[in-house]
């Protein structure tokens, strides 16, 4: 089964008919209106038709993108800054299981996180946010203290099992660099 194909009454839509061909045979013809972008991973299975024609199937279409920024971008080593990572859905549909993996790399020690919306675990590094609607822009803030002088990537990337056709801003990074020390 598809999970991007879902039945529907007033979406996207996949429609087909099926045709007998022999006694356990069975045809398909399957035709995609223009609302539905070529590239949508949907498909219907034989345990999704129904053999009363027409069945209809939309596919989920949900479009993330990722935001991330840090409080102070030339901390002092050994100061605490703070990440705030935005998943922004633009749509149309609620995206489905989303996920956030945003493991602090060396140099950076976790203190807290803070959200409204799903979990963090610190020791993976993911925020499990679970469905987020159209137009939602759940937020995460995650305090860490610089350990480390030099410069530091940390990068926030987001998936999800709804069909994403711009996967190319589902990430998104904040660098941290620990300038050095004024000896005069």
């Amino acid at each position: 089964r598809n999970a991007h194909c879902m039945p529907a009454a007033n979406a996207s839509r996949i429609s087909s008919r099926i045709r007998s061909a022999a006694p356990r045979e069975k045809r398909a013809r399957i035709s995609v209106d223009d609302s539905v972008p070529a590239s949508a991973p949907c498909s219907a299975s034989t345990s999704l038709l129904s053999s009363r024609p027409p069945a209809r199937f939309f596919c989920r279409l949900s479009s993330l993108a990722v935001t991330k920024t840090v409080s102070n971008a030339t901390p002092a080593l050994n100061s605490n800054v703070t990440f705030t990572v935005t998943v922004t859905n633009t749509g149309p549909d609620a995206a489905q299981s989303v996920n956030v993996a945003d493991l602090l790399p060396a140099g950076l020690t976790f203190v807290s996180a803070t959200t409204a919306t799903g979990t963090y675990t610190s020791g993976t590094g993911v925020w499990a946010l679970g469905t987020v609607a159209n137009g939602a822009a759940p937020t995460i803030d995650i305090v860490a203290t610089v350990t480390q002088h030099t410069a530091i990537t940390n990068v926030a990337t987001a998936t999800t099992t709804t069909f994403d056709p711009n996967t190319a801003n589902n990430a998104d990074d904040a660098i941290v660099n620990v300038p050095d020390a004024d000896l005069v």
